[in-house]
């Protein structure tokens, strides 16, 4: 088996990296791979640059090693590439959600395992103007945190640094509702939006239910969008998202929060100033955008069980 390692050097708090070294050590040693390429890369756009370049049964398997960003990259890439060659997902991040929806191994032995079973399952991407999202497309209150959030903070504090980098923007960001329309066949909205959520997994900003109906591989996204009209409302909804409590709160019969699954919504805007888009935690433009599902777009390794 002839394997591609694209694999973001710095992405968590690198206690993963010593993981991908003893993978790569083990699937040689025991001859599951003949031989096994490896880039490192902290700049997405290389990332993604590489992967687009791979062709047809060029490689049985591609390896991604990183955050949401470094494994949105590959993944674009690949999609834009053709190449159908299936992706393996060794997640090295600081919230993976993505790769803790669908269970995927971070451990040396379990790792190894899910590469020498090969089982393979084809799951849904979201496109939003033109890029394609592993996990969420989002905009509004926290949204740019992700990626406004330091790296070496990323690297120290894990997840507690998103908690830092969102109450340093919760003043600015509270009382700006976005006047929004969204137009789906399901749902038509128009008014004050403070967050909007667009989801192909359960899992979203480490909070583990908040999309409960969620799975990669139904053709749907999960749609969520809230109004948070004061601060009560949004220190509760901020504490649920980073302290895994959603459990404790069921979003879904709040008055103040619309939960829907479709296959395809645009949202627009009138804010006479740009409104960001999160795409996987990193900045891709601003609204308006298009938002649909890729059915079966792309092959992805997960464990047998």
């Amino acid at each position: 088996m002839k394997i591609k390692v694209i694999v973001n050097p710095l992405a968590g708090r690198k206690t993963v990296q010593p993981e991908l070294e003893k993978i790569i050590g083990h699937l040689l040693i025991e001859g599951t791979a003949s031989e096994i390429s490896v880039l490192r890369s902290i700049v997405h756009s290389e990332t993604r640059s590489e992967a687009r370049t791979l062709k047809p049964n060029e490689y049985d398997l591609v390896i991604a090693c990183g955050g949401d960003g470094t494994i949105n990259a590959v993944v674009n890439g690949l999609v834009e590439s053709g190449c159908n060659i299936p992706l393996a997902i060794l997640p090295a991040g600081t919230a993976n959600d993505f790769a803790y929806s669908l269970k995927l191994p971070t451990e040396m032995e379990k790792f190894c395992a899910m590469v020498e079973q090969f089982n393979t399952s084809y799951i849904d991407l979201g496109q939003a103007n033109g890029n394609y999202f592993v996990n969420v497309a989002a905009f509004g209150l926290f949204t740019s945190v992700a990626y406004n959030t330091p790296s070496d903070e990323k690297n120290s504090l894990g997840k507690l640094a998103y908690f830092f980098q969102g109450i340093r923007e919760l003043p600015n960001q509270l009382l700006n509702s976005i006047p929004t329309e969204i137009d789906s066949k399901e749902k038509h909205l128009k008014g004050p939006v403070t967050i909007c959520i667009v989801a192909n997994t359960a899992s979203v900003g480490g909070m583990r239910n908040l999309m409960p109906k969620a799975k990669s591989n139904d053709g749907l996204l999960d749609v969520l969008v809230a109004r948070i009209p004061d601060i009560n409302t949004a220190v509760m909804f901020f504490n649920t998202i980073f302290n895994n409590e959603g459990e404790k709160l069921d979003l879904r019969k709040n008055r103040l929060l619309t939960y829907f699954q479709t296959k395809h919504l645009c949202c627009t805007t009138t804010a006479d100033k740009p409104i960001e888009l999160d795409l996987d935690g990193e900045y891709f433009g601003d609204l308006p955008v298009e938002i649909g599902v890729r059915e079966s777009a792309i092959q992805l390794l997960v464990p047998e069980e």
